[in-house]
C-alpha cells in the first residue's frame, strides 16, 4: 500500500510539474468555478462475471457530494470534490479528489484527479489514493463526469467507469 501510495503522489507531482510547464506563466487566472452539487448514480464494470464473484457488481451507486472550482486560466481549470455514496459492493463509500481538466473542444474536458477513497469494499477496508483520469462534458448548468478506475493489483479487483453528474450552483 505504502509503495502505491508513494506512486500515485509522485505521479501527480509530475502532473503538477507538466502543467507548470505548460500553462504560460504569464496567463491571466480567472475567477475559478463556483460551487456545485455532485449527484452520484451509476457505474460499468467491465469483467461482470468477477463483479459479481466478489459481491462487487452493483452499478447503481447513488450519492452526493460538493465541489469547488479552486483555479482556472483559459483551457485549464483545477477543482476539489468530496462526498459520499453506495458503491458496487452495497456499501457507503467516502471521496474526495483534486482534479485537473483541461479542454480540447468546447465543453469536453479531460484530465486527471488525485482521489481518495475509504470503503469496505476495496483495499481491505483500508483507505485509496490513487490518481484517476476524468472526462467531462458541460451542458452548462449540469455536467457529465466519467472517471475510469483502472484494475490494480489487490486495491481494485474490476476496471471500472464511475458516472456522476454536477449541478452548478453559483
Amino acid at each position: 500500500m505504502r509503495r502505491f501510495i508513494v506512486s500515485a503522489v509522485r505521479c501527480c507531482v509530475g502532473i503538477v510539474f507538466l502543467l507548470a510547464c505548460v500553462v504560460p506563466q504569464h496567463a491571466q487566472a480567472e475567477e475559478a468555478d463556483g460551487w456545485a452539487v455532485n449527484l452520484y448514480g451509476l457505474s460499468y464494470h467491465f469483467e461482470r462475471g468477477r463483479a459479481r464473484e466478489i459481491d462487487a457488481d452493483n452499478e447503481l451507486n447513488p450519492g452526493v457530494g460538493v465541489r469547488k472550482g479552486l483555479w482556472k486560466s483559459g483551457s485549464h481549470r483545477v477543482y476539489a470534490e468530496a462526498g459520499l455514496y453506495y458503491d458496487s459492493g452495497r456499501r457507503w463509500a467516502k471521496t474526495a479528489d483534486v482534479t485537473y481538466q483541461y479542454e480540447l473542444v468546447r465543453n469536453l474536458r479531460a484530465g486527471a484527479g488525485l482521489f481518495f477513497f475509504h470503503t469496505r469494499t476495496y483495499n481491505g477496508g483500508d483507505p485509496v489514493l490513487a490518481p484517476l483520469p476524468v472526462v467531462s462534458y458541460d451542458f452548462g448548468p449540469v455536467e457529465l463526469n466519467v472517471a475510469y478506475a483502472p484494475k490494480w493489483r489487490n486495491l481494485n479487483d474490476i476496471n471500472t467507469l464511475g458516472f456522476w453528474l454536477t449541478w452548478k450552483i453559483r
